[in-house]
């Protein structure tokens, strides 16, 4: 988000420019304001993403991603980068010859995937008796007692987004190319 809002910063730089009662540059100096705008705004949106949003994170509260191992994941999850990718399931088949070569996943044909623990395939799975149309596509055991604080802190963290980072960066660049461009 914040290249698109960067670029709305820099249009409102460029359309400001010899409004009545505003600044009035000419020439080169109005790119010059566009483009230290749009660098400012990415700069302070950064910044703020990096050293303000972490610090709202509840006290001991962890994740899990921290204990989580791929050859964890991948013996839960069949769908990863090495089995949904068509390139690497043709490489590992043609050219590298791995036995038994990676499979391309499929919904529904999970059963099919085979473990190769060189190749980081954990995935082991039986074939379904009927086909249940109730499973779920996403891992659920994964999300379980994280859905509700995600929603919370989503909530939380699109507000101050909106508040914080769009009014004051906003306000602030004009501010400062205002002093800066003013004669």
């Amino acid at each position: 988000m914040c290249i698109p809002c960067a670029l709305i910063l820099s249009c409102l730089v460029f359309k400001a420019n010899c409004e009545e009662g505003y600044y009035c540059v000419k020439g080169s100096t109005t790119v010059w304001a566009c483009t230290a705008a749009f660098w400012l705004r990415i700069v302070l949106h950064t910044l703020f993403l990096k050293y303000v949003v972490p610090r709202f994170r509840l006290e001991g509260e962890s994740d899990g991603a921290d204990s989580n191992t791929y050859k964890g994941c991948s013996e839960r999850i069949a769908a990863s980068w090495v089995t949904m990718n068509p390139i690497y399931v043709l490489r590992s088949q043609y050219f590298y010859k791995h036995s038994p070569a990676c499979e391309y996943c499929l919904p529904g044909k999970e059963h099919r995937l085979e473990t190769n623990e060189e190749i980081g395939l954990f995935f082991n799975d039986c074939a379904a008796a009927a086909e249940d149309y109730n499973a779920p596509h996403v891992d659920t055991d994964a999300l379980n007692g994280h859905w509700e604080n995600l929603h919370s802190y989503l909530d939380l963290i699109k507000v101050i987004v909106d508040v914080i980072v769009g009014g004051f960066v906003v306000i602030c660049c004009y501010l400062f190319i205002l002093i800066c461009l003013t004669p």
